[in-house]
């Protein structure tokens, strides 16, 4: 099963377990709504590969190489792919322990 399968476009993900297998230099930006640090990265599970965008605190405290878990997040689609993200509001935790 790919891991595209599992989340939709513009829904909530909850409980999405990933191990970040790649995290890109942060990048600070300003706009409209949110002023800060943002990092792209690549997370993997068992199903596959899926793009992830780190924001605030989390590009900060998220290497290659940790576990993590989304308690609440979001699904977009960019350039015909899908992305998790936490957003401005969401919530995501470092774990120990877990491998995919």
């Amino acid at each position: 099963m790919n891991a595209d399968k599992r989340f939709e476009p513009n829904k909530p993900i909850h409980g999405l377990k990933l191990k970040i297998i790649r995290r890109y230099p942060p990048k600070c930006v300003t706009s409209k709504f949110y002023t800060g640090q943002i990092a792209a990265a690549c997370g993997i599970d068992e199903t596959g590969i899926v793009g992830v965008v780190l924001w605030s605190l989390d590009v900060d405290t998220i290497q290659s190489g940790d576990l993590i878990k989304y308690v609440s997040g979001w699904c977009r689609l960019r350039s015909g792919r899908l992305i998790v993200s936490t957003e401005r509001t969401g919530r995501l935790i470092k774990m120990n322990g877990w491998s995919p």
